[in-house]
């Protein structure tokens, strides 16, 4: 199943449609609790569906339509492999699933655009992190929330050294699986942050961490969330030198990764990670606090949405599960509150956080507590 991006939200907000379904699900795990999943999505897309015919859609079309939702429920072996949260994009011409390391609330809506609000903690330092294991036979890579993590493939790249060097150089596989760690005659060995490596070795070992580098870019594409590198104490610094994926945090976890499940490796890594996520949040809350009353900051979903759409909003904060229902007149720049979720109506949360996003601000969702002054929304302004 795909990483979900930034591309992917450029597209699905480009995609303007008479009728778009959003649906969120928490999936749980393998066996009794990833049933529990299909049984959930089958309750929302029986909500999304009533939604569909009050809004005068025949029963005929919305079968139609929502077919390959029907046929993802029936789907044994999808719901076999699922853990964490669930999104799914449905319109003409459209069908997108992903999953994603953090469980969602329960969400169907349908409305002339996506709502996308519940993967902005995707894109800042607020939850979902990575764990990339280093290892010469097998390296891979967790996707990880507080709760959850599970391991996602690297696209195009080769997952241990032997098969690097197979395809790379074939006389310099024969020459490294033969190495002696030790040293041997006519063998130049240098020390590399203690430990005892020939040219050839340090060589092969960098060149293969720079192909495994270029994977993890290709996979995790635009995120900025953070990576933690796990591995013996010498892949660490030589695998940074090999990086350019923005956000690697240290320390990383040192050992043999061999001998850690992945369960042991989110659990350390967590522990690395949680100050950070903490002190970016409160780092930002703290500056809202400080500027309040000079005429950058807002509570006003009115003025917030305005702000969001001419690129004002250098920081949210959004209350998750909370949605405020009206239409934003690009023309005249009007914003007309509504009580009701109509097909004409959209959640101006959703669409205050997606532009800000789109408009290179960073996004918090968050629970209603922490949004300052215990409103549904809060920003600061850039100007």
């Amino acid at each position: 199943m795909a990483v979900f991006t930034r591309e992917n939200i450029k597209q699905l907000m480009g995609h303007g449609d008479k009728l778009c379904i959003s649906i969120y699900l928490p999936t749980g795990t393998t066996g009794a609790e990833g049933k529990q999943g299909q049984i959930r999505l089958k309750n929302l897309l029986r909500q999304a569906q009533d939604q569909m015919i009050e809004n005068g859609y025949k029963k005929q079309d919305i079968e139609g339509l929502t077919e390959p939702i029907q046929t993802l429920i029936s789907d044994t072996l999808f719901w076999s492999y699922q853990r964490g949260g669930l999104a799914i994009f449905l319109a003409e011409n459209v069908f997108e699933y992903y999953q994603v390391p953090y469980e969602f609330e329960e969400l169907a809506i349908i409305a002339q655009n996506f709502h996308l609000k519940p993967l902005m903690p995707l894109f800042v330092e607020d939850g979902t992190f990575y764990v990339l294991a280093l290892n010469q036979k097998h390296v891979k890579l967790l996707a990880c929330s507080r709760f959850l993590h599970y391991e996602i493939p690297l696209e195009d790249v080769p997952t241990s050294l032997e098969e690097y060097l197979k395809y790379d150089d074939p006389e310099r596989q024969l020459q490294f699986s033969s190495f002696n760690p030790a040293g041997g005659v006519g063998r130049s060995v240098a020390s590399y942050h203690g430990h005892s490596l020939s040219d050839e070795e340090k060589t092969n070992l960098l060149r293969f961490f720079q192909e495994i580098e270029k994977g993890v870019r290709k996979t995790l594409q635009d995120s900025r969330s953070p990576l933690i590198l796990a591995g013996v104490e010498y892949y660490l610094p030589m695998y940074r030198e090999a990086n350019q994926y923005s956000t690697v945090i240290e320390p990383g976890i040192v050992g043999s990764v061999e001998a850690f499940s992945n369960d042991e490796l989110h659990e350390k890594a967590w522990e690395i990670v949680e100050s950070y996520f903490q002190q970016a949040r409160e780092e930002a809350l703290s500056k809202y606090q400080e500027i309040v009353g000079t005429g950058r900051t807002s509570t006003d979903i009115k003025e917030i949405v305005l702000g969001a759409y001419t690129g004002r909003i250098a920081t949210m904060f959004v209350a998750s599960g909370k949605q405020q229902w009206g239409r934003f007149d690009k023309d005249t720049s009007e914003v007309i509150l509504e009580d009701q979720s109509t097909i004409e109506n959209q959640d101006l949360l959703n669409d205050a956080a997606i532009q800000t996003f789109l408009n290179n601000g960073t996004v918090y969702v968050v629970s209603e507590k922490l949004v300052p002054d215990n409103k549904e929304v809060a920003a600061m302004f850039r100007f």
